[in-house]
Formats: C-alpha cells, structure tokens, sequence
C-alpha cells in the first residue's frame, strides 16, 4: 500500500470561560476541548492572539490566566490544537469582558527602623491590598520578600540580613483582590553604620635612645595611625593602612632623652574614626659615644711615619717616639703637642729617651708627618689613630715611668675624671724581644720592641696600673694616656 499522509487538522473549542463572559482576577480558568484522527499533539491558548500559559500536550486542556496583566474591556480567548503531522487548527475566538478593580494607589512609602542590618518599609495604599517589597544594591533589585496576600491599607514589610553602612534601592507592591497590582517608583535608604572602634590598651615598649613601639587594640578591624611630637601638638605620624585589630607601630628618628607625646588613631572601613587621649613617654638617653682605634702604622730607625690609614677629621693622633740618645733635641712637626718625655735607665744623660705627643687630624692631613731630632740616634716611632675622641680635651690624663730593667715592666695608674675613657698603654724595651699583651689588654701594634695596647675604662676613677711581659730583660719606659670620648 502507498503511504498515506496525515492532512486531517484536529479539532478544538474553548470550553470556558464562556462566550460573553466577564471575568477578572488573576486565576481566570481558560479550558478547551480537542480531537485528531490521530492524535492531539498539543494545545495552547491564546488571549488577542498571544500566548497564554504553557503548551499543554495531554488532557485536560486547561490553564490559569491572570486577566489583570491586560486593560479593562472585551478581549478575545482562543485555542489553538496541534497533531504530530504538524496539523494545526486555532479555535472560534470566544469574547469575554475583563472587568477588574483598579491598581492601588500607593502612597507614603518610606523606610524607619534603619539598623546595620535591617528596615521596615511601609506605605499606604487607598484600598486593602496585598504586600511586597523588592531590594537590592541597585534598581535591579535582585531579592524580594514573600507576598503576603492579607488584605490592608496601612503596610508595613521588615526586611533583615543587609550589610552595614550599605545603600539599597527598593520599591513595593500591592494588588487588590481580583485587581491589578501597582508598582511604585524607586526609592532608597542607607543602613545604619558600626560604632567606631574601641581602643584599648594603649602601651609604649621597646624605648630606645631614638625609638619606642605603640601598641593598641580595637574591637573592630581597623588602621594604624600614631601622631607623635615634642608637645599635644604633635606635628609627625606614622602609620598603616591594613585593617586589624591588634595594632603595633614602630617609631624612629627620635631624639634621646626626650619627652613625646603622643595620640593613637583607628579608623575603620566605614570611615568611622577613634582617637585615644594623649600620652608621653621619654626617650633613653643616647648610648655613649666611646673612643674607637682606627688604625696604627710605625717606622724603625726613622723620623718620619705614614699617617694611619682610614685617618679622617676628628681623629686623636697619638705618637710615641723611642729616641736611643739622651740628650737629644725632639722637635715635632706643626700642630702636635707633646705630652710625655720620660727618660729611662737611669735618668738625665742615659741613653735612652721616649717621648708621646698628640694632635686633633684636621680635614686635610699630610701624607706623612717628620720629627726633627738632634744628632743621629735611633729612632723608632710608633703612631695610634683613635675615632669618637672629645674634640675641646681629648686627653683626659696622662703620665709616664722609668719602668727599670726588668720583663714585666708597669705603667704608674693614673686616675680618670670622665666616664668611658680609652686607656692606653705605651711600652718601649730599649732591648730586643718580644710582648705579650696584658690582661684585659688589646695590642695594637709590636714593632721593634715597641708595644701599644688599649682597653675601655667604663667608670671614672684609677685605672691601675697597666703590665705587659718582654721575652728579654732590659731596660723599659711605660706610658700611659686616657682618651676621652666624644
């Protein structure tokens, strides 16, 4: 048999409402009834031609129309029916009148009750009507509440879990039973913000001569914010824009032994500002300033000596010459000044002389400095450079001694007036051997039988004597000079 094509359309007509019907309401009941020679596929209804609810594929063939979604007056329901040829057959139109009550009228919207995260918003409508309220950050709302259908004028709808400080658009909606629902226009409303933050324990550690540390807490995450100065002026601020809660800000550059006050800042990510009340603290005083050896550098049987490296301005030049010939005339070169001239192994016309001088290093020093010594004696000379000396009295004390022929010569002790004195001991063997540094002694140069050590004094007062050990008896000089610091 040749295969047949399915052209028969199927049939359908609306059922309800009926032909001149006036309905209003959102749940108009729109019903049809349809046949096919094969089958229905579908129905779908209509209202002027435009769909209606969903595609509805088996009986019965009925749906809900919300009538108030069009202007009052006579419109036109019809159905249309579909077979699986693709047949399809739109019903005889049936008129019906819409009759609904007009929208609300909506009026006094506003929002009280604002917190930081919740509103009540209400209005009023003319007529008893249903309640809802869209919201959200912007005029694309995003969330709504639940309708709640009780018919009222006076409305009033809570909304909850908002974030703080935060502004929302919202607009509300209300419908009459069997009307229409109105819309109003947009409106906002800001939430309230935190409290500022709470600062606690405000405390100050770590002081220094030139710094201290500010620790703080807030309840609420915050900055760091320290004003500090001489007076409840302040002047300076240091701080950090990191949101925390337990806060530490360090403080440098300050000046020793000094009073600042200061003032602790929070602010929090809303803007809200806390300021603590004014505190001071003081400053340690400054750490000594202590002298330092720089360097040394020495000559044998000569009368001139290098100028120690890494010399700068300021530096105290200390030089001990060992002059093997007494009498003998020394004469320093420009600027120095001599200190100590001890004559050793038996006093006036032995032959053994050794002398210490000084000089301030100015900002242009020569290459190299010459004593002048009458005769032709041996000469050694043995020359300290010391940093962070006092630049009006560098030298606080000095003296000297025959120390005899002996292998442990000792300098005389001389008492100092100033605190953190450098001590400097001076010997001279006018033998051959060699040193051995003291106790507590640092050597800072053996040459020639020539001996230079040092040491911190901390307090003022006698510093002792002072003894190094020789390898070879003979005759000795010691000196010995205390340096005061800067």
């Amino acid at each position: 048999k040749p295969l047949q094509t399915d052209t028969t359309p199927p049939a359908v007509s609306v059922t309800a409402p009926g032909a001149g019907a006036t309905v209003s309401g959102t749940t108009v009941v729109l019903s049809a009834s349809a046949s096919d020679n094969v089958g229905v596929a579908s129905v779908q209804f209509q209202v002027d031609g435009s769909s209606v609810g969903p595609r509805l594929t088996s009986p019965p063939y009925q749906t809900t129309w919300d009538s108030t979604q069009v202007s009052n007056g006579s419109h036109v329901v019809s159905a249309q029916a579909s077979d699986g040829a693709g047949n399809t057959t739109t019903s005889s139109g049936v008129s019906v009148t819409v009759s609904n009550a007009p929208p609300p009228v909506i009026s006094g919207v506003g929002a009280s009750g604002i917190t930081q995260t919740g509103a009540t918003v209400g209005w009023t409508t003319d007529v008893g009507s249903s309640s809802q309220v869209e919201y959200g950050p912007t005029v694309s709302y995003g969330t709504s509440t639940a309708v709640d259908s009780t018919s009222v004028t006076a409305h009033a709808v809570g909304l909850s879990g908002l974030s703080a400080g935060t502004q929302y658009h919202y607009r509300v909606r209300s419908g009459a039973p069997g009307g229409a629902v109105a819309v109003s226009g947009d409106f906002t409303f800001t939430t309230a913000l935190p409290a500022a933050p709470v600062i606690s324990n405000v405390q100050t550690s770590g002081i220094s001569a030139s710094g201290a540390v500010v620790t703080w807490t807030t309840d609420t995450a915050s900055d760091t914010t320290v004003q500090y100065g001489l007076t409840a002026s302040y002047g300076s601020s240091a701080g950090s824009s990191g949101l925390v809660t337990s806060h530490s800000q360090a403080l440098s550059g300050l000046s020793a032994s000094t009073q600042y006050h200061y003032r602790v800042q929070s602010k929090d990510g809303f803007g809200q500002v806390s300021v603590s009340g004014d505190l001071t603290f003081t400053t340690t005083n400054a750490p000594p300033v202590v002298p330092a050896f720089r360097s040394a550098s020495t000559v044998t049987n000569g009368t001139t000596v290098s100028k120690p490296s890494g010399t700068a301005a300021g530096d105290l030049l200390l030089a001990t010459l060992e002059v093997d010939e007494d009498p003998a005339t020394v004469t320093g070169p420009a600027g120095w000044t001599r200190i100590q001239d001890t004559l050793g192994a038996g006093g006036t016309g032995s032959a053994y002389h050794t002398q210490v001088w000084w000089k301030l290093a100015g900002a242009s020093e020569p290459a190299s400095y010459t004593w002048t010594v009458s005769g032709a004696p041996w000469v050694d000379i043995g020359l300290l450079a010391y940093t962070n000396v006092n630049q009006a009295n560098p030298i606080d004390v000095s003296a000297g001694r025959d120390a005899g022929t002996t292998t442990t010569p000792t300098t005389p002790a001389v008492t100092t007036t100033a605190a953190n004195d450098m001590v400097v001991a001076l010997f001279v063997n006018f033998e051959s051997g060699s040193w051995t540094a003291g106790s507590g002694m640092t050597r800072r140069y053996n040459f020639d039988s020539n001996e230079a050590q040092d040491a911190l004094q901390a307090t003022p007062g006698s510093t002792g004597t002072k003894t190094a050990t020789n390898s070879s008896s003979g005759p000795m000089t010691a000196e010995i000079v205390a340096l005061r610091g800067s």
